[in-house]
């Protein structure tokens, strides 16, 4: 019995050691495979360009700190690769609208970069106070047309704050003589980079000795540019198909005041969250405007491609007869609102009837209870069933 339990013992681990020779030898033809192919799991510097440019004015390579100023740059970002993934799904959705602006203006294609260094396209705040995608202080905001207040904040409007950005840059590379220059004053402030300038008695950004923020901020933008334009040397391998797509809206004119950006969100058929995500200028649930200024707002223009807020999807579902009415609120969001006075006598069904629309329409674009009831003088607002079939 001994003999046969130490042979059952030593059979299991001659098993054991053969099934590691064996996971052995897969791993190691798998690692030569791989290393065949050209793979390795190494990290290695990046290689500088040969030539680089910005706005067509060519950095100058020959000068040994610009070289190690620009590899700095270009390691931390190559390596950064949560960070420049998402730059290169963005890339898709708003370079095309920035590069139109830049073109209304003849300016180069290169300054599109400045919004990735500043706010990664993102609706940023810095802890300066700077705001949106060009971030945008508020007395230079202000000083460009763009609307700063305690309701509205046009530095988070893209197209508007991208209008702005590309005046201001034409106005410092008019005022500066070039555009390396004119975007370092974009970062720093043209009075502190004209006090640089005159004290330091020269006249070449790379020559200048300038705070840590401003002396990489040239690098960082052409780093950004050079990788987001080769981003498979960089070893990203990301499709257009991977981008994030651009955005199908259209807009909404609002020329008086809002007492409640949220029941406004509601009975255009969204919720408060896509009206602020689609209008991140949008700053408070109210908006004055006693001035009448006209504001475009923007709303998804595709239906079947945003969600109705769980709860809020349930609650029409509970007043609803069937499920057509949904699909009728959804449908007739963007066509104008009618009004209609209560008289005597009137019920809800009776009205919604007449009217040429349905019940739960009305307890929607009112904002009343299932419990509420008409009364008379009342103002109600509703739309018509076949104005939105007719869409």
């Amino acid at each position: 019995m001994n003999y046969m339990h130490t042979f059952v013992c030593m059979k299991r681990m001659f098993i054991c050691l053969g099934s590691l020779f064996f996971l052995a030898a897969m791993l190691e033809i798998f690692a030569h495979g791989y290393r065949i192919q050209g793979f390795s799991n190494q990290i290695v510097p990046v290689a500088l360009p040969d030539n680089v440019d910005y706005c067509g004015e060519r950095l100058p390579m020959e000068d040994l700190e610009v070289c190690e100023r620009l590899d700095r740059e270009l390691t931390s970002n190559a390596y950064w690769e949560s960070s420049t993934l998402i730059h290169l799904k963005k890339l898709t959705r708003y370079f095309p609208k920035v590069e139109a602006i830049l073109k209304k203006y003849g300016l180069p294609e290169d300054l599109k970069y400045i919004a990735v260094a500043e706010s990664g396209l993102s609706s940023a705040v810095s802890p300066a106070g700077a705001a949106g995608f060009w971030q945008f202080i508020s007395e230079t905001g202000k000083a460009y047309g763009l609307e700063i207040n305690e309701e509205v904040d046009e530095r988070y409007h893209f197209e508007k704050s991208t209008d702005a950005a590309c005046r201001y840059l034409r106005d410092l590379r008019n005022f500066f003589g070039n555009w390396t220059l004119a975007t370092a004053a974009y970062n720093c402030g043209s009075t502190g980079l004209m006090k640089c300038l005159n004290f330091q008695k020269v006249h070449s950004y790379y020559d200048l000795y300038l705070n840590i923020e401003t002396s990489r901020y040239i690098f960082r933008i052409v780093s950004l540019k050079e990788i987001l334009s080769h981003p498979q040397k960089y070893n990203y391998a990301m499709s257009m198909e991977s981008g994030y797509k651009p955005l199908n809206t259209y807009k909404v004119k609002v020329d008086s005041s809002i007492a409640n950006w949220s029941e406004w969100a509601l009975g255009q058929g969204v919720n408060y969250k896509i009206l602020r995500t689609l209008n991140p200028w949008i700053r408070r649930y109210t908006l004055s405007n006693k001035a009448g200024k006209a504001y475009f707002v923007e709303l998804p223009k595709d239906k079947e491609h945003f969600v109705i807020d769980p709860l809020f999807a349930e609650k029409l579902n509970e007043e609803m007869a069937d499920s057509t009415s949904v699909l009728h609120l959804l449908a007739n969001n963007d066509t104008p609102f009618h009004s209609y006075t209560c008289k005597t006598g009137d019920s809800m069904e009776g009205v919604a009837k007449r009217l040429g629309t349905d019940v739960s329409g009305l307890r929607l674009w009112n904002k009343m209870k299932t419990t509420d009831k008409l009364k008379v003088g009342m103002v109600i607002r509703y739309k018509k069933k076949e104005e939105g079939a007719a869409e």
